[in-house]
C-alpha cells in the first residue's frame, strides 16, 4: 500500500525534475530495520514490518471508539482487535483519561502492560481475576484454598466503580457470563469497549460467553472485522476450514506452501532439536518463536520456549510449533496456529496415528487417515524396544489361547499372568463385557484392556521387574502386577479358548456359567448406556445379570412385562449354583434397579413397561 502511493506520487511529474524526496520514502519502505542472515530471519522482519502495523482501517475504528461511549468489536483470530484495544487506550491517556484495561490470561496481559508502561499510572492493565482480587476480596475453594475463579466477580457486587473513565476488555468471549454481568454494573460509570472472538472459547478450560450474550448484557451489536493481517494466508485459510468463521473474512496476504507444514514425529524431543537446527540456520532466533501444546506435561523434556495454547491465547510469534494430542480439539489446534505471524509447524506423535480413531481434532485425525498405518506398525515391531503396545505385548508377553468372542479378540498374556481384551479400553458390547467378566473370574486373573491413547493396557505401566526378567505391567505404587498374580495352568487356557467356540453349551462346572449363558443370550446387542471401562471381577454379578435379562427381553421381545414374567426370564438365564437365594429375590431386586435407573416404570400393580419405548 505504501509503495502504490509512493509510485502515484513520483508518476505525477509536471515539471518536477528533483526526486530525492520520494527516493527517500520509498526506501523508508521496503529497507529493512533489522539486518537478519537467512531468508526466513530476514521474511519474519519483512512481515513485521508489513502487516503487524496498524493500518487505516483500524485506525478508523479507534477513531469510531473514541467518539463513543460503549462498542463491542469482534474479529476473526489475527484480525487486530489486541491492536486497536492498545491504540485505543493510548488515545484516551492523550486526552487525559484514566483507563482500565482488562483481559484474561496472564502473558498476554504481561506483554500490553510492558507496550503501555510509558503511560504510568494513567493505564492500569491487569487479568479479570487480578482486579477483582485487588477489591479487597478473594474467593477460595473451602477444601484445597486454590483459587475458586467462578467466583471472582463476587467481589464487584454492589460496588460501582469511580476512578476510570473508559474499561476495555480483550478476549472478553474467555469471561463467563457472571463475569461479564458484574462487569457491567461494576462500571456503569464508565465507557466500555469489549473485544472478543467467539470462536477461541477452549473447550473443557472455559464456560466462555457468546457474541448474543455479550451484546444483550452492553445493550450494543458487534462491528465485525473482516481482514486477518497476522497471519499468513496459508495458515489463516487452514484455520477457516477447520473453524468455518459467521461473518465475512478475507487475507491480504498470500499464500504459500510453506506457511504451514505437518509431520509425524517418533520423538518429539528429537524433532524439535531438528527442527531448531534447521530454523537457526534460516536465520530464526530463539525469541521469534514458541512451542506449543494442549498440556505442560507433555513440553517437559523440551529445552526451548514453551507454553501451553490456552496460556498463549492472545499472543503471537513469528514461528510456532503446535505439538498435537489425542485430546486436542479443532477449536484448540486453531487457537495455536493464530499464533503464528510467519511460519507454523504441526508436530504430530507417531502415538496419534495407531489411536486415531481417538483424536478429538477433525482436522487431525483426517490428516492421519491418508497413512498407512500398518506399515507403522510393522516397522515398530522391528525395533529392539517397540513403542506400541499391541507390540510391546508380543514381544514382552508371550500370548497363546487367543480366541475370539462377537468378532472381539482375547489372549492369555503368559508373562503377565493375566487375560489382555484386545478390543480396547471398554467393552465394546455387553457379550463381550460377560465373557471377559468370565473368564476372569473362573480362573482367578485380572483381565486389561488396551488403552491406545494411553498406549499402555487399562491397569497398570509397562516397566522392567528384574524378578520376572522382562516388561510387565506395575501399579501406580511402582509394584509388579506380575509378581502379585498366580500363573495359570496351559490347559486350562485352552480349556477357555474352546468354551469360546461353543458358547451356548457349558464345559465345565466351575462358577459363574450364569455369564455365560447370558453372554450367549445378548450377544453383541448394544444397549443404550455407553459400555463400561475393562476389568475384571471376583464374585457373581447376579443384580447385573438379572437387570442385563430383563432390560434385553423388554427391548427385543415385550415392552411391558409382569413381574411373574420377570422371573421366569430369570429362571431361564441364570444357573441355580451361582445365587444364593431363590429366583424371586433377583428379580424383585432387578425391577428395584432399572426403576431406580429410571429405565423403566411402573404402570400398574405387578406390569412394567420401559420408559423409552414407543
Amino acid at each position: 500500500m505504501q509503495l502504490m502511493a509512493h509510485w502515484k506520487s513520483a508518476l505525477n511529474y509536471d515539471i518536477k525534475d528533483n526526486f530525492s524526496h520520494e527516493i527517500k520514502q520509498f526506501l523508508d519502505s521496503v529497507w529493512p530495520r533489522e539486518l537478519r542472515e537467512g531468508a526466513l530471519g530476514r521474511k519474519i522482519v519483512a512481515d513485521s514490518e508489513l502487516w503487524l502495523q496498524l493500518d487505516k482501517k483500524q485506525a478508523n475504528q479507534v477513531a469510531l471508539c473514541v467518539d463513543s461511549d460503549q462498542r463491542l468489536i469482534a474479529g476473526f483470530s489475527g484480525s487486530g482487535k489486541t491492536l486497536i484495544a492498545r491504540s485505543l487506550a493510548e488515545q484516551f491517556v492523550a486526552r487525559d483519561l484514566k483507563v482500565l484495561f482488562l483481559l484474561k490470561n496472564r502473558q498476554i496481559t504481561h506483554k500490553v502492560a510492558a507496550q503501555l508502561s510509558q503511560f504510568g499510572r494513567a493505564v492500569t492493565v491487569q487479568t479479570f481475576h487480578s482486579y477483582c482480587e485487588s477489591q479487597g476480596k478473594r474467593n477460595r475453594e473451602n477444601s484445597s484454598g486454590e483459587p475458586n475463579y467462578d467466583e471472582h466477580h463476587l467481589a464487584l457486587h454492589g460496588s460501582v466503580d469511580q476512578q476510570y473513565a473508559a474499561l476495555i476488555v480483550d478476549e472478553a468471549q474467555a469471561l463467563n457470563e457472571a463475569d461479564h454481568l458484574a462487569l457491567r454494573d461494576h462500571f456503569a460509570n464508565a465507557r466500555k469497549f469489549v473485544f472478543a472472538d467467539e470462536l477461541q472459547v477452549l473447550p473443557g478450560i472455559e464456560k466462555g460467553s457468546s457474541y448474543r450474550f455479550l451484546e444483550d448484557t452492553y445493550g450494543e451489536r458487534f462491528f465485525y472485522l473482516a481482514t486477518v493481517y497476522r497471519n499468513p494466508g496459508g495458515i489463516t485459510q487452514t484455520m477457516m476450514e477447520m473453524l468455518p468463521p459467521r461473518h465475512e473474512v478475507n487475507c491480504p496476504r498470500p499464500i504459500s506452501v510453506e506457511d504451514l507444514s505437518r509431520s509425524i514425529s517418533w520423538d518429539v524431543s528429537k524433532t524439535i532439536q531438528t527442527m531448531m537446527a534447521s530454523l537457526a540456520k534460516s536465520g530464526v532466533m530463539n525469541e521469534d518463536l514458541i512451542v506449543l501444546s494442549q498440556f505442560f506435561s507433555s513440553l517437559e523434556e523440551i529445552k526451548v520456549p514453551r507454553s501451553t495454547i490456552s496460556a498463549y491465547r492472545g499472543m503471537e510469534a513469528p514461528v510456532v510449533i503446535v505439538v498435537a494430542g489425542f485430546e486436542m480439539d479443532d477449536i484448540t489446534l486453531a487457537c495455536a496456529l493464530g499464533r503464528a505471524t510467519t511460519r507454523a509447524y504441526i508436530i504430530v506423535p507417531i502415538e496419534l496415528l495407531v489411536g486415531q480413531s481417538s483424536v478429538k481434532s477433525d482436522f487431525l485425525r483426517k490428516g492421519l487417515e491418508n497413512i498407512d498405518r500398518k506399515s507403522v506398525l510393522d516397522q515398530d515391531a522391528l525395533a529392539p524396544a517397540p513403542r506400541f503396545i499391541v507390540n510391546r505385548m508380543r514381544k514382552y508377553a508371550d500370548l497363546y489361547g487367543r480366541h475370539e468372542i462377537f468378532g472381539e479378540g482375547f489372549v492369555y498374556a503368559s508373562r503377565w499372568r493375566r487375560w489382555v481384551y484386545e478390543g480396547g479400553s471398554r467393552w465394546s458390547n455387553r457379550g463381550v463385557q460377560l465373557w471377559g467378566w468370565w473368564i476372569s473370574l473362573s480362573t482367578g486373573l485380572p483381565i486389561a484392556g488396551i488403552d491406545v491413547v494411553r498406549n499402555e493396557l487399562t491397569e497398570g505401566y509397562l516397566k522392567p521387574c528384574t524378578e520376572c526378567n522382562t516388561m510387565t505391567p506395575h501399579n501406580m505404587y511402582g509394584a509388579c502386577l506380575t509378581c502379585l498374580a498366580e500363573p495359570l495352568d496351559e490347559a486350562k487356557v485352552f480349556e477357555v479358548a474352546q468354551q469360546a467356540v461353543e458358547l451356548g453349551t457349558a464345559r465345565s462346572m466351575r462358577r459363574g456359567q450364569s455369564l455365560i449363558k447370558v453372554a450367549a443370550l445378548v450377544g453383541n446387542f448394544q444397549f443404550p448406556r455407553s459400555n463400561d471401562p475393562v476389568h475384571g471381577i471376583s464374585e457373581v454379578p447376579v443384580l447385573f445379570l438379572a437387570t442385563t435379562i430383563v432390560e434385553f427381553r423388554m427391548r427385543n421381545d415385550a415392552t411391558v412385562a409382569t413381574k411373574s414374567e420377570v422371573v421366569q426370564w430369570l429362571r431361564d438365564g441364570l444357573v441355580t449354583s451361582d445365587l444364593d437365594d431363590s429366583i424371586e429375590s433377583p428379580a424383585g431386586r432387578a425391577i428395584g434397579s432399572l426403576c431406580g435407573q429410571k429405565l423403566m416404570v411402573k404402570i400398574e400393580a405387578g406390569k412394567y413397561r420401559l420408559t423409552d419405548s414407543q
